[in-house]
């Protein structure tokens, strides 16, 4: 047939003409006078919507064209025989849909152009069949016989043969009339069959109803969908948050000695605006709780401000008392769910919880992230029964056998991590369409800064909104101190200077031990305190510009600053209620041998003073130079000397050459 359509068009590629594709019977004969002047009908032809198939409509109009054509070569002065044969050649030739033989063409033509003749319209062309459909000529079903089985259709699983073959069991007991039932018995076929006027009755009330009896998901999915317009939000308006089984296996100890192979949870915070990944808390286990989405809420806070309004899901987002586990030993929690909520309402920051899964946006956002990871180490699918890869299970059973190594396969939590982080950044840099029109969620969410009002960052007068536990302590000599587990707390600056001696609530966040807040017994004046960390042992002889000398500054910074309210207070009380004396006038030769003294203790002060200073630069040379202090004879200026001219030369032939 090609090779055919190919010989025919001889080199001209002009696909579009019919006749290329037609029988032999079809192409056309050398007589192409004949067939000149059906432009008209070429054209309907050409504008059919399946060409070669049209429907009754799209026929009935192509013949009123035939019929115009002739009538128009009638009028041009050519013989009713000859328009007539010169309509059916060409009708043969490029419409042979119109009939199967030349006769049946020709019988059909002459009774149509007839009823033409007559009526003048385009519905005397119409086949008759097409003109009765949508008719009802059998007679109506009765409504309640029809509202009967719809119920009953719907109720036992939304299939109406199930429903008619139910209703036939129970006629008995239902009390169904017996024209009923004898419709119902006409009406069945065999198998699952249905006769097809009772099929299109009731079947779309039944798919219409059954959702009722499922319940209110069921509903909900049925429910049409309200659009919702973004052009008033501004990034940081509106933050949501869900949890997420990501599609990849990674491995955590067990506690036994070996690991554990779990896709744990993953909560994402999402700005609505932008669709940014602005925060996330991986969990390792199977369930989260409250403590990992106020962990959550927090780092979102100190980066990105606080939002307007917190769009979260029910369930443990919303009946949660913020902390389900025990709280550390002489601590309590922080503050209960109400004052928790109440306390961020006070800073213009307001939750909502969305009544359906399809409310939350970031459903949507969690999907994109989620097709980044397919394929990639330890994947599984996101339906494991279906999609898990061979490769994987075979990886997790030998896993959990014991006889492969997770690290083989799998990555550990710190890896995983560090690969959901990249994910991340990928997604947030990947352009989007529809509401983003081509850019990234990070240049939306740059683009959509409200700079003119910025949303409040937790500073020192709010940061102890985030914290987890809460205890009554009294600030010390070392500040505040306390134990967490296996490791020590240390805490003191000058913002608690003046609180020494007095008991305060500390505030405490086990995801930033850094710092602690601190307010007075009434939950006011709140103060923000740095942690002391250990200074290493040498750290005071240390080079002035090296790690360890500048973490002993600072620290020592810290200790001077916890000394400096009392010791200011003592220089102030000090001066005010110093007691006077009378002036001893001492003898003028007692004057002069108290100066002599007085001259002597300085020069030898000083004399020692200068001594310790070069004492100490030499046993720092002799750090650096590797040199034993035993080897030394004395720690005199020549001693200093030549060990500083081996350092020197020590430092050249350790200096990298060009």
């Amino acid at each position: 047939m090609i090779a055919e359509a190919q010989r025919r068009d001889d080199g001209a590629h002009k696909w579009d003409r019919p006749e290329l594709f037609l029988e032999k019977r079809h192409i056309l004969s050398s007589n192409h006078a004949a067939l000149s002047g059906f432009d008209d009908l070429l054209d309907a032809q050409a504008s059919f919507g399946t060409p070669g198939q049209p429907t009754a409509r799209e026929e009935a109009a192509f013949l009123l064209q035939a019929w115009r054509s002739e009538a128009a070569m009638l009028l041009r002065g050519t013989a009713p025989k000859k328009a007539r044969a010169n309509l059916l050649q060409f009708l043969w030739q490029r419409a042979s849909w119109v009939s199967e033989t030349h006769e049946g063409l020709r019988k059909k033509i002459t009774r149509k152009f007839k009823c033409c003749e007559l009526h003048g319209s385009q519905v005397a062309l119409l086949d008759g069949r097409a003109a009765r459909a949508g008719e009802e000529r059998a007679a109506a079903i009765p409504s309640e016989y029809r509202d009967q089985l719809i119920y009953t259709a719907a109720k036992r699983g939304g299939r109406v043969a199930q429903g008619v073959d139910d209703l036939l069991a129970e006629a008995e007991q239902l009390g169904l009339p017996a024209e009923f039932v004898e419709l119902l018995l006409t009406m069945r076929g065999p198998g699952s069959q249905v006769n097809r006027r009772l099929m299109d009755s009731v079947k779309p009330e039944v798919d219409a109803l059954q959702p009722y009896f499922r319940g209110k998901k069921s509903i909900d999915d049925v429910t049409a969908s309200l659009r919702r317009c973004y052009d008033k939000l501004h990034s940081m308006t509106v933050v949501t948050a869900d949890d997420f089984t990501l599609n990849a296996y990674f491995s955590v100890p067990d506690g036994n000695g070996w690991f554990t192979l779990t896709r744990g949870q993953v909560l994402l915070f999402i700005d609505v605006r932008s669709q940014k990944i602005i925060g996330r808390a991986l969990v390792p286990e199977r369930n989260y709780d409250a403590l990992q989405i106020r962990s959550g809420m927090n780092t979102v806070c100190r980066e990105h401000g606080i939002p307007s309004v917190w769009l979260f899901e029910r369930g443990i987002w919303k009946r949660s008392h913020i902390v389900k586990g025990t709280a550390p030993k002489e601590w309590k929690t922080a503050r209960s769910g109400e004052e928790f909520k109440f306390d961020w309402e006070n800073l213009g920051s307001k939750f909502i919880h969305a009544t359906r899964a399809r409310s939350k946006p970031a459903e949507g956002v969690g999907g994109l992230l989620q097709n980044l990871m397919d394929g990639c180490r330890g994947a599984c699918g996101r339906d494991e029964r279906r999609d898990c890869p061979e490769e994987t299970k075979r990886a997790k059973l030998a896993v959990e056998a014991r006889r492969e190594h997770p690290d083989k396969f799998f990555d550990t939590f710190d890896q995983w991590e560090a690969r959901l982080d990249q994910f991340i950044e990928r997604y947030n840099t990947r352009k989007q369409h529809g509401r983003l029109a081509g850019k990234t969620p990070d240049e939306e969410f740059e683009a959509r800064w409200p700079h003119n009002d910025p949303p409040t960052r937790l500073d020192s007068q709010s940061w102890h909104l985030g914290a987890h536990w809460v205890r009554e302590m009294e600030v010390g000599r070392d500040g505040i101190a306390f134990r967490h587990g296996k490791h020590s707390f240390a805490y003191f600056d000058e913002s608690i200077s003046d609180m020494r001696g007095r008991s305060v609530l500390v505030w405490f966040d086990p995801e930033m031990p850094d710092m602690i807040a601190v307010t007075d017994l009434d939950k006011k004046n709140c103060r923000v305190v740095s942690r002391h960390t250990p200074i290493d042992f040498l750290a005071a002889h240390a080079p002035y510009d090296s790690a360890e000398a500048t973490h002993y500054r600072g620290e020592l910074a810290k200790q001077h600053g916890f000394n400096s309210y009392p010791k200011a207070r003592y220089k102030a009380l000090k001066a005010k209620f110093e007691p006077s004396f009378r002036q001893v006038v001492p003898s003028r030769q007692t004057a002069a041998l108290a100066a002599e003294m007085r001259s002597q203790r300085t020069d030898a002060a000083a004399q020692n003073d200068t001594e310790g200073k070069r004492r100490d630069r030499i046993m720092r040379l002799c750090r650096e130079t590797e040199t034993p202090p035993a080897t030394l004879n004395d720690f005199s200026e020549e001693t200093e000397q030549t060990l500083q001219r081996r350092a020197r030369r020590r430092r050249a032939s350790a200096a990298p050459t060009l």
